[in-house]
């Protein structure tokens, strides 16, 4: 019985799994082949119809964005041209004295 016990009361400490971080001395991957770095290139590279895309998005989101504001800038208020009631009001006529 205080074998169990004793066996308990032990703590076993595991060292950590060693892990290598990087490439070991000597066994560096070799240079990419030149068809390797061409398409690596042109991966990272800015792609110019993307930019076209870009633009045109920006372009059409801008016409909208003018429409409204259009709209909203030479509209008459709500409130200018009807009564509590949402009935026209009557404007008075101009008098043209001769």
């Amino acid at each position: 019985m205080s074998d169990e016990l004793e066996a308990l009361n032990r703590i076993v400490v595991k060292p950590p799994p060693i892990v290598q971080v990087g490439d070991a001395p000597g066994l560096e991957k070799p240079l990419p082949t030149p068809e390797e770095a061409r398409i690596a290139s042109e991966a990272l590279s800015p792609d110019h119809e993307s930019d076209a895309v870009v633009s045109i998005i920006g372009l059409w989101a801008s016409g909208m964005m003018l429409k409204d504001v259009l709209e909203d800038t030479f509209s008459s208020a709500p409130d200018e041209d009807e009564d509590e009631d949402g009935k026209k009001k009557k404007r008075p006529e101009p008098k043209v004295e001769p």
